[in-house]
């Protein structure tokens, strides 16, 4: 059995390491999209909440740190910005779950 070559393995690790906090950045965009365009069709109040899920999922999305609060994998900043990305998303849920339908329903009345 051939084995690896430890610094491909390393270097391999330490990309995969980094890679892990970047969809947090998508997230922050996210967030920043609906801060800019979703006025007057949602909430201010999930207006204010996206901004700050922005910021939080922008510092998770930097974390690139070996240890301390800005760590990759067990740091404080990614912990705080998965946090923030589920309670974003379950207000998000409950916004659409409870608002009315915004037209007719596309479907053909049936001919009684």
């Amino acid at each position: 059995m051939r084995s690896a070559d430890p610094e491909f393995v390393r270097g391999a690790y330490l990309l995969a390491d980094n890679l892990y906090p970047t969809p947090y950045l998508f997230v922050a965009l996210a967030a920043v999209a609906v801060v800019l365009g979703g006025r007057g069709i949602l909430p201010s109040w999930f207006a204010w909440l996206s901004g700050i899920v922005a910021v939080l999922n922008f510092l998770g999305g930097i974390s690139v740190k070996a240890s301390g609060f800005f760590a990759t994998n067990d740091g404080g900043a990614i912990v705080i910005a998965g946090l923030a990305l589920a309670v974003w998303v379950l207000a998000a849920n409950w916004i659409l779950w409870r608002r009315p339908p915004l037209h007719e329903p596309l479907l053909p009345k049936s001919a009684a």
